[in-house]
């Protein structure tokens, strides 16, 4: 990357170059993967909500919304294998259904 435009992108840029796995400078990528821990939160909390509501519904709907974030951006993909999201309750469900989109078999999931 230039050392004109290091650490001069906005947070936009720098998470859509991080899910794209385009390069980010080391500050860059920092930000990015703060970005996506702080998604990968998110989602955490969505599905404790979830399952404390025993909402089958609602668990699906997060993992399929999750799933399509997670297949178009190999970067966050790539993010969330690294971090220790990627071990929490759930994360085979989401394991199973990014599974099944690239099979061809999840491109119908409905998000709600």
């Amino acid at each position: 990357m230039d050392e004109l435009y290091r650490g001069r992108l906005s947070l936009q840029e720098i998470w859509r170059l991080g899910c794209a796995d385009e390069p980010l400078s080391d500050g860059d990528r920092e930000h990015f993967v703060g970005l996506a821990r702080s998604r990968f939160f998110t989602f955490r909390l969505g599905m404790e909500h979830a399952w404390s509501g025993n909402d089958a519904g609602k668990r699906a709907s997060l993992i399929a919304g999750f799933v399509t974030e997670l297949a178009s951006g190999p970067g966050l993909e790539r993010a969330w294998r690294d971090s220790e999201f990627f071990r929490d309750p759930g994360a085979e469900d989401v394991e199973e259904a990014l599974t099944e989109r690239r099979d061809g078999a999840g491109d119908h999931a409905q998000v709600h």
